[in-house]
């Protein structure tokens, strides 16, 4: 299994993303780092959420950076072998959290 750094990386510009983030971090066991960057940052826009924040909707784009850290990422050798299942586990732990913590969020 390929060995991945457990970061995702929150973009969501708006006040709130300290309480997406904290949301995260207490619903899983994965490293949490956030980041507000501009659209010109390589990879921000390799996202739906983009489509969102062009037509004035609030968006979240959660990712583990991709091709940054999976030299296998959407290459043949990008095979069931290579994926970190304990790691997706996490994450998907850290969105349910956030997601049912979601509404207190929205109605600050």
């Amino acid at each position: 299994m390929h060995a991945t750094r457990a970061t995702n990386i929150i973009n969501y510009p708006h006040k709130k993303e300290k309480s997406l983030k904290r949301d995260m971090i207490l619903g899983s066991n994965i490293d949490v780092q956030s980041i507000n960057s501009p659209v010109i940052l390589a990879g921000v826009d390799f996202s739906d959420h983009l489509n969102y924040w062009k037509y004035g909707y609030k968006a979240v784009m959660i990712t583990d950076s991709s091709f940054y850290r999976n030299p296998n990422y959407h290459r043949e050798t990008d095979t069931i072998e290579t994926l970190n299942f304990d790691k997706m586990a996490e994450v998907l732990k850290g969105i349910y959290w956030t997601v049912i913590n979601f509404e207190s969020i929205s109605s600050n």
